[in-house]
């Protein structure tokens, strides 16, 4: 179970965007951004050590889909780590 203590910072939107933008087609810088905000998650909920990794992956493996959703209406007012927070919360559900 990986719960080191990185913080997620968020960026900007504009810098959101960029990233996201400029990606490679699995989206890895966004998965590299997005990781920490999935660990934080997860340590605040009730999930079994054995599942942490597992769970993580699996939340994680979505970015790429979350991405091109994402950008298919890039107007949308709020960032792209809001936006993955639904992901995250349909996943551990």
């Amino acid at each position: 179970m990986d719960t080191s203590e990185e913080q997620f910072e968020p960026l900007s939107r504009a810098e959101e965007l960029r990233i996201l933008e400029g990606d490679d087609p699995a989206f890895s810088h966004a998965r590299a951004y997005l990781e920490p905000l999935v660990r934080q998650a997860l340590i605040r909920i009730d999930i079994a050590p054995d599942d942490f990794d597992v769970m993580k992956t699996r939340i994680l493996d979505q970015v790429p889909v979350a991405a091109q959703r994402f950008l298919s209406q890039s107007d949308r007012p709020f960032s792209f780590a809001v936006y993955f927070t639904w992901y995250i919360h349909e996943t551990v559900g």
